[in-house]
């Protein structure tokens, strides 16, 4: 598509040759009025045959003769830019002509990228979670048990947990652990714990299954594994999500 060029007086006083058809200009960033530095800038006679070619400088300046005068159009490229075409431009006589070519900036196309991902899933080792499982104490739900179950959430899993009951639209402090010992008659509720973190407040159905690695029930303080000591004076439930 042809784009019009604008077309002034030489401003200045520039010494030419008589016989010379000179045409001198400047690349600009139709944006923003910068100067684009080497931009290609030739002369032609059609649309595929160049005469003469230069590059722009630094400020974006650039001149090229004609080999004769005559109609030519004015071809501009730039990386990053739209090159253009422009013209029919007459060049005649020894008086240069000026001209200021602004040139859009390219949208760049990206062919479509396929992303395919595996999801990240914590080594269930790197948490003990085994080597517990192993000393015998507490009750567990692997990863392999929890795919078997039909609920939505920890909520409706804790239900499913001997010694748990859980109050309906249960908050963390509404869960109840029936563990071993006299001392469980003082007891609130189990600590949960989860990824390592005490939760103090919010609804055990913020965590869906899906999102749920394993989960490891611990009802009285004698059966709380050591680490875990300081939160389990009324039982421990550590869950462990899958990122």
């Amino acid at each position: 598509m042809l784009r019009a060029l604008l077309v002034a007086p030489l401003l200045l006083s520039l010494a030419a040759p008589a016989a010379a058809q000179t045409l001198r200009g400047r690349l600009l960033d139709a944006a923003t009025d910068d100067p684009i530095p080497a931009g290609r800038v030739a002369l032609m006679t059609d649309a595929s045959t160049a005469v003469r070619w230069t590059l722009s400088d630094e400020q974006g300046w650039f001149e090229l003769e004609a080999p004769r005068a005559g109609e030519y159009l004015v071809y501009a490229a730039r990386v990053g830019f739209d090159e253009q075409v422009a013209g029919p431009l007459g060049l005649q006589g020894a008086e240069p002509t000026v001209v200021a070519f602004r040139l859009q900036r390219a949208a760049t196309r990206l062919d479509p990228v396929t992303v395919e991902a595996q999801p990240y899933y914590r080594p269930l080792s790197s948490t003990g979670f085994y080597q517990r499982q192993r000393l015998g104490f507490g009750h567990f739900i692997s990863p392999e048990e929890l795919e078997r179950l039909e609920a939505r959430d920890l909520r409706e899993i804790l239900r499913m947990v001997p010694g748990i009951s859980v109050d309906d639209g249960a908050m963390v402090d509404k869960t109840r652990a029936r563990g071993r010992g006299s001392v469980n008659r003082l007891c609130v509720a189990p600590a949960l714990i989860v990824n390592g973190l005490r939760m103090f407040d919010g609804s055990l159905e913020d965590f869906p299954r899906d999102h749920i690695l394993a989960i490891e029930v611990y009802r009285g303080p004698s059966d709380v594994p050591a680490q875990y000591a300081g939160d389990g004076f009324c039982g421990v439930i550590l869950v462990w999500l899958k990122v």
